[in-house]
């Protein structure tokens, strides 16, 4: 009779008795010890698999008539791992012939002999429970081993794949320098199972140089730092030669491999950087290449702007030649007939007193003494040509008054600003004349400041006004032609000067012109040398209103001059403060978070980062900030990813001084 016993516990005893006498007592004794018991015959019992019992209890007469090799020919078919205990009950002991032969055939076999005592029987039980206990603990664990050494295989054969698809060479170190463990890359690099380090044959063929150039010692690589509990990131750079004799680069780092806080060896990653040192290499020789070139360049455009100074100075001494020479004119010689004729007219009046004619005469050539002189006096002040720049503006603010009615208060401090180079001293005083004469005809105010300060080398100008303005079109050709702005602009680069035109309707205009501190002149009129004596405080100009905030700005270009350049455009706003400067993006950030400043004024195009990123960050992290983008390409396309970034304004780097004022105020 067969048995399924799969689904009950582990402990199992197969029994081969009698099942009148034996088979109800021995299953009451396995239930006293909670195993069970299951009755066969030798043939069921043949069919059964063994590995799954964990003993076997046959009664010697169970097996008559050759069921014993039937028995043993079944206990042959286990397992390897298995050798079920098999407890025989004979009645004769060693002398019977079944249980002799048993006992000389199988290896695990128990004897008892009859009559068996309960007690016996038991002990016996237990003693070959606890053999085959053994015997399944010993075949878990060879499995679990067997698992593990293929689980092992597998990974190391994971492993092995993954290092030898990487692009780089990647090696495990023992404590002694030795690799355990590495792909080919690195191994093509090494030459050998030790790093070049502990290799005298490889110390030969590769070097690394300090920071001055000197060769770094074996001790010092990266993998016998790591040996030492020390990281070497991102690496280091070596040069060696190959067995063909080329040069190649590695860059070679490595870091400690520790296990339970103990280091027991390094992990070490070669990069072949070959390709990148030799583009470097290249991009250096086309950089000394540029650098000669732009140095010829600049050169020659400092020659040009030199001449370019010198026609301008040159201009500006034949226009105030002319302008002598016609004021001479009408003086020495025109107002001298005029008076002739004004005496002779007297006496003939005084011959004919009857021709009241005459009299509408002589009033007729008072007026055109009178007006001579003042054209005369316009033309060529005498105070400009034997007094300074400061007493040549006093008089021009009172002439402005007697002609036109216009108050004109001027802000220069006699002891800090003091102008003796003729052109120059023209020059602005010409430029101050022209701008007040368009506050008379354009601005619809009696009343306008001029203030003249110095900024680091240089000479400002500043005239303005609290009329109409300059409205709809700051910018545009036809709203400052007609003010003679355009000429003015020209004329002031053309001598290394800037013009600087702020305006809104309603709100006035204010004009700042710059001019170098030293102007050089050509000698063709009896000039001196520019010189300025300034105290250490910079004459401040005054908001135009008590209500305006100051407005911090930070300049964010990574070319100096450019930052210079926008630095000087702001100095004479006296609502505007510079916060700081940066050379690119990730600077832009960090001065950012640090002086928290109203307005960036950033360049699109920098190194490290973009203008567009770092817009875009801190628009994220300060979004009170207003960005205005700077660019020296007029492209849509970066004006709509700066826009998109949060930049409120784009502004062209070609365009005026006005034009970035106007985005600063936010108008």
């Amino acid at each position: 009779m067969s048995h399924s016993f799969n689904t009950l516990p582990l402990r199992r005893v197969l029994m081969c008795v009698p099942a009148a006498t034996d088979a109800a007592v021995i299953k009451n004794l396995l239930a006293s010890i909670e195993v069970h018991g299951f009755s066969f015959d030798i043939e069921d019992l043949s069919r059964q698999q063994l590995g799954d019992a964990d003993a076997i209890l046959i009664s010697e007469e169970m097996l008559d008539e050759g069921k014993l090799e039937l028995l043993i020919e079944t206990l042959h078919r286990q397992p390897e791992w298995s050798d079920v205990p098999v407890i025989l009950v004979s009645a004769g002991g060693t002398e019977s012939p079944v249980a002799n032969q048993a006992m000389q055939t199988l290896t695990n076999v128990m004897l008892l002999d009859r009559p068996v005592r309960m007690a016996t029987l038991l002990s016996t039980l237990k003693t070959a429970l606890r053999s085959r206990s053994r015997q399944l603990h010993v075949r878990k664990v060879l499995a679990d081993r067997k698992n593990m050494a293929e689980a092992l295989r597998e990974s190391q054969a994971q492993l092995t794949a993954i290092l030898e698809q990487l692009p780089v060479g990647v090696g495990v170190l023992d404590p002694n320098g030795r690799f355990v463990l590495s792909n080919s890359v690195m191994r093509d690099h090494v030459l050998g199972d030790k790093m070049p380090s502990r290799n005298p044959k490889q110390m030969d063929k590769r070097e690394s140089l300090d920071a001055e150039g000197q060769p770094i010692p074996p001790d010092q690589w990266p993998g016998a730092r790591a040996l030492r509990g020390e990281s070497v990131l991102p690496g280091m750079e070596f040069r060696y030669i190959g067995d063909n004799g080329q040069e190649h680069w590695k860059l070679i780092s490595a870091v400690p491999f520790r296990a339970n806080g103990k280091i027991i060896g390094a992990i070490s990653v070669a990069q072949d950087i070959t390709e990148r040192k030799r583009s470097q290499h290249a991009l250096q020789e086309l950089t000394a290449t540029l650098e000669q070139r732009v140095a010829e360049r600049t050169k020659l455009l400092e020659a040009r702007t030199n001449q370019l100074q010198t026609l301008a100075v040159e201009l500006i001494e034949a226009e105030e030649r002319e302008r002598r020479r016609i004021s001479e004119l009408l003086h020495d010689d025109l107002q001298q007939v005029l008076a002739g004729a004004r005496l002779t007219l007297q006496s003939i009046r005084e011959d004919l007193p009857s021709v009241p004619e005459l009299l509408d005469v002589e009033m007729l050539l008072e007026e055109s003494i009178d007006k001579s002189r003042r054209l005369s006096h316009e033309l060529s002040p005498a105070v400009l040509h034997h007094s300074g720049l400061i007493p040549a503006l006093e008089w021009l603010g009172r002439h402005m008054h007697e002609q036109f009615g216009l108050q004109v208060l001027l802000d220069a401090d006699v002891h800090s600003v003091y102008v003796e180079s003729t052109p120059l001293k023209v020059f602005l005083f010409r430029a101050a004349q022209e701008l007040l004469f368009n506050i008379v005809k354009h601005a619809g105010v009696k009343s306008a400041h001029v203030i003249l300060s110095i900024l680091n080398e240089g000479l400002v100008l500043t005239v303005s006004d609290k009329g109409c303005g300059i409205d709809p079109r700051l910018n545009s050709p036809s709203a400052v032609a007609g003010l003679g702005l355009p000429s003015l602009r020209e004329r002031a680069n053309s001598i290394g000067g800037c013009l600087a035109i702020e305006s809104s309707p309603g709100k006035g205009t204010r004009i700042s012109l710059t001019v170098p501190a030293k102007l050089e002149s050509t000698g063709a009129m009896p000039v001196a040398q520019a010189e300025i004596v300034c105290d250490p405080v910079v004459p401040a100009l005054s908001p135009r209103s008590k209500d305006e905030k100051i407005i911090r700005v930070l300049f964010a270009d990574d070319h100096k001059v450019m930052r210079q350049g926008l630095i000087r455009i702001i100095t004479n706003q006296p609502d505007i403060q510079l916060a700081g400067e940066a050379a690119n993006g990730r600077e832009a950030i960090e001065l950012a978070h640090q002086f928290r400043p109203d307005v960036i004024v950033m360049d699109i195009g920098m190194p490290e980062m973009d203008g567009i990123e770092a817009t875009r960050r801190i628009k994220a992290e300060l979004p009170d900030v207003r960005v205005i983008a700077l660019s020296m390409f007029e492209d849509d396309q970066a004006a709509r990813s700066m826009r998109d970034a949060g930049a409120e304004a784009f502004v062209s780097k070609t365009a005026s001084a006005a034009e970035l004022l106007k985005a600063i105020y936010g108008q």
